[in-house]
């Protein structure tokens, strides 16, 4: 009896998720990072909030290119630690296809970021159970782990290569998982309306929300939706990750439904094209604007 039952609690903790293992090689390879000497003065900025219920912390950088065997390592962490994960996105620069996330962070997961949104850059996240409790330390990497299911620990990083620098972010968030504790009210309308007005590119707040395409079919359905992401470019001037996908939901809309509008219509959507290429201080932004007006002659 005493053995049958020994061998049913083996059975049972084999099965059970090896927290304990999660995230392993990603903790390593960012607090090597972070703490790797010759790369001080490569953070531009840093934002490192720690409370008792939740933390995050963003590190800016731009790392010469011959010093980022680090930075490769974190990257490579995060093949090895997916199988540990309950939630993976990754996407790489040039990629087209309209897949996003945003993910939630913060007190009350107020706060998010975009990811995905940006087609120069390349993206990694992973999503694991539990994570790092904050135990009074002002330090990156001292936490204890714990397997509280109602949190969840995110590591995140986006890069690119600028000249001779690779230049990106480094995300580290713990905090309440969206998916199992309600959402501040507030922060998820705010991001209904948003995901309202870019519809179709599949937008997620840590996989707990998903937007449903939705096709225009006539000339209302298109001047309501230009009308949305005109709003849009013009409320989040700071946020050039918004601003760019925005502009390419325009160019998209003007390719393949602009046929739609009569010759008035399109004269009104075109001067308000260029209206937003005067507001633009990129200029990829403004060459994509300018060839949206081009499908509507």
């Amino acid at each position: 009896m005493k053995t049958t039952r020994n061998l049913i609690i083996i059975t049972i903790l084999a099965l059970l998720p090896a927290f304990g293992n999660a995230q392993t090689h990603l903790k390593k390879a960012t607090t090597d990072f972070l703490e790797d000497k010759g790369l001080s003065k490569c953070f531009k900025s840093n934002t490192n909030v720690s409370e008792e219920e939740y933390y995050f912390k963003i590190y800016e950088f731009s790392i010469p290119k011959e010093k980022s065997k680090k930075l490769e390592e974190i990257i490579n962490a995060f093949d090895k630690d997916n199988q540990e994960s309950y939630s993976y996105f990754e996407q790489q620069k040039g990629n087209s296809t309209a897949n996003y996330k945003v993910i939630a962070y913060g007190k009350d997961n107020k706060s998010n970021v975009y990811f995905g949104t940006n087609t120069k850059h390349n993206y990694r996240a992973m999503f694991f159970n539990g994570g790092q409790n904050y135990k009074s330390s002002n330090n990156y990497n001292r936490f204890n782990d714990t397997l509280d299911h109602q949190k969840r620990t995110v590591y995140a990083l986006a890069w690119y290569e600028h000249g001779k620098n690779i230049d990106g972010t480094l995300y580290i968030i713990y905090g309440n998982n969206p998916q199992i504790t309600p959402t501040n009210q507030t922060f998820k309308k705010l991001n209904q309306n948003i995901f309202s007005s870019l519809d179709g590119m599949s937008d997620v707040i840590d996989n707990s929300y998903t937007v449903v395409k939705d096709s225009i079919k006539t000339s209302d359905d298109f001047l309501s939706k230009f009308g949305n992401y005109r709003s849009l470019f013009n409320l989040y001037s700071n946020n050039e990750d918004i601003r760019l996908s925005t502009v390419n939901k325009i160019l998209k809309i003007c390719k393949n439904s602009g046929h739609l509008l009569d010759a008035d219509e399109k004269k009104i959507v075109s001067n308000s094209i260029d209206d937003m290429v005067a507001l633009s201080t990129d200029s990829y932004q403004k060459e994509l604007l300018k060839l949206a007006t081009k499908y509507l002659k």
